[in-house]
């Protein structure tokens, strides 16, 4: 008999699956509530609070925050100093606090979601974007928030540079303290909720640079579990200098890169506990690791999170079949994987081609709900002549929803999904609450060029938010950028509540070569028709 997996899917979505052309005429008796709100410039970032009410607007342009404690119904401008946020934080296991850093040794801190700010100060200057080593690194603890360290560099007279790691135990409400000089990549051994070992609350990992700028020869792996006051041990994997970076603690895994000295060839380590440490391939029993991709851009190697598949799955990959037609029929033939596939845009290219970034911390509550664009064939077409896909099982099939790209986001454990053409001007917003089966249209007042279409860090909350371009003919001498708040609560009288949870089981299923594990059943609930 096949084995059953089961997760819940909440009875206020399947009932209204099931009364679908009902909802549908109750929502076209009315529009979405929607507010309009002008920015001189388009968000660098659109930070929300995990669970909240709160978010913040980064304008990079001016160097200026506002915040919203309404979903981005309303907003104000904070107190920080104009000209002074460079980059926005938050914290992620957390959500009272967000950072916003500057470009000096002065910044700020809020504990109450934007409410209020205080200033804090490190004796050193931050680097950004450096995906390798953040600024700012976070120690998981439920208890230990505070626990956060700080890596900049600093500078002499002589313009000759080093980089140095401060840690404060209580997010900056004291001054922080000097962990160690010539350090980069500094991370809390208790950095990843899933990576579960016995070190010590306060062990750190670190790498130290021998020489700087020309003369920076080889680097050391090094480890404390007292903030380096009196425990400094090496991390040995061999002899050899080396050259240590992206020390990264993602999912159940830590890694990192170290380079000969001598060849400069790259080796990635991984462990499964920080205790010891093995080269690739990966340290498990009845795994395996895969090519899944051709063609990437090794320049960079880091390891962004690893599926684990048991007994044999995950061995071999296979293509993602297409729908058996698209709206104007497919023009290839299905049988045939290698000429006639779904090939989809992976969510971290949409973000490099949206006008804007959103962070937010959470997890999708849409089971088996995937929206992406792509195209179908033997190859992946430009975004531009991309079209738009819908899966109800998790990915396992797909239906093309809309031609054209499209930005997408998803609401109140999938009973809302919307869509908006991506497109240079659009006045149009698609939504549905049917699992993408029927789609209704509402127009905005105003034509724009979308750059964000998000939903609001709310699990059960049908709240979206959508940053856009203003058109020329919209635009006036001090806002191009338009924000609208979207509310779909007075299309539908019954919202998702915690005890709207049934199980639904679902059976393995082998006709891709799929064999379903703990961490995918997450996403999987049995398709509705």
């Amino acid at each position: 008999m096949p084995q059953k997996h089961w997760q819940t899917l909440p009875v206020c979505r399947l009932f209204r699956l099931l009364l679908g052309l009902t909802l549908v005429s109750v929502a076209r008796a009315q529009d979405p509530h929607i507010t309009y709100s002008k920015f001189t410039r388009l968000p660098r970032s659109l930070n929300i609070f995990e669970d909240a009410t709160s978010m913040l607007y980064h304008n990079m342009i001016e160097r200026n925050v506002y915040v919203s404690h309404d979903d981005g119904k309303s907003w104000s401008r904070t107190n920080i100093p104009l000209g002074e946020a460079s980059e926005i934080v938050l914290h992620p296991y957390d959500n009272r606090y967000a950072f916003i850093l500057s470009r000096n040794t002065t910044h700020y801190r809020t504990s109450d979601r934007g409410r209020t700010w205080q200033t804090f100060t490190v004796s050193t200057n931050p680097v950004f974007y450096n995906i390798e080593n953040p600024v700012l690194s976070f120690h998981v603890g439920p208890a230990s928030s505070g626990y956060i360290l700080f890596s900049g560099r600093k500078c002499d007279e002589r313009f000759k540079c080093h980089s140095e790691t401060y840690y404060t135990r209580d997010a900056f409400s004291t001054e922080p303290t000097l962990l160690l000089p010539q350090s980069e990549g500094c991370k809390f051994a208790h950095s990843s909720k899933e990576l579960i070992h016995d070190l010590p609350h306060d062990y750190i990992f670190c790498t130290v640079l021998h020489g700087s700028g020309p003369q920076l020869r080889f680097s050391s792996l090094i480890a404390s579990n007292d903030f380096f006051e009196t425990d400094h041990r090496i991390v040995d994997i061999g002899t050899g200098q080396k050259y240590f970076n992206s020390l990264s603690f993602t999912g159940k895994f830590a890694s990192f890169q170290a380079s000969e000295h001598d060849s400069g060839e790259t080796q990635l380590y991984v462990s499964l506990d920080p205790r010891e440490w093995s080269q690739t391939p990966l340290p498990m029993k009845n795994g395996y690791i895969s090519k899944s991709m051709n063609q990437q851009n090794t320049e960079k190697l880091v390891v962004a999170s690893v599926d684990i598949f048991h007994g044999g799955g995950g061995s071999t990959w296979n293509r993602v079949l297409p729908p058996a037609q698209d709206a104007s029929h497919i023009g290839c033939d299905p049988s045939s994987a290698e000429s006639c596939s779904l090939h989809l845009y992976n969510f971290d290219i949409l973000r490099r081609l949206s006008l804007s970034d959103v962070t937010h911390v959470t997890r999708t509550s849409a089971l088996g709900l995937v929206l992406g664009v792509g195209s179908i064939g033997s190859y992946r077409k430009l975004y531009i002549e991309s079209d738009t896909f819908l899966s109800t099982d998790a990915g396992l099939t797909w239906r093309m929803i809309r031609k054209g790209p499209h930005k997408y986001a998803i609401a109140d454990h999938g009973s809302v999904l919307v869509l908006v053409e991506d497109i240079d001007e659009v006045d149009e917003v698609l939504y549905s609450n049917d699992d993408g089966r029927s789609w209704q249209t509402f127009t905005l007042e105003r034509k724009l060029r979308p750059a964000v279409l998000t939903s609001v860090a709310n699990s059960t909350s049908q709240k979206f938010i959508l940053v856009g371009v203003l058109t020329s003919e919209n635009k006036t001498n001090s806002a191009e950028t338009i924000v609208v708040y979207l509310d779909f609560a007075p299309l539908r009288g019954q919202q998702c509540k915690d005890d709207d949870f049934e199980k639904w089981y679902i059976q393995d299923n082998k006709r891709n070569g799929l064999k379903l594990t703990e961490s995918l059943v997450e996403m999987v609930f049995p398709p509705q028709t």
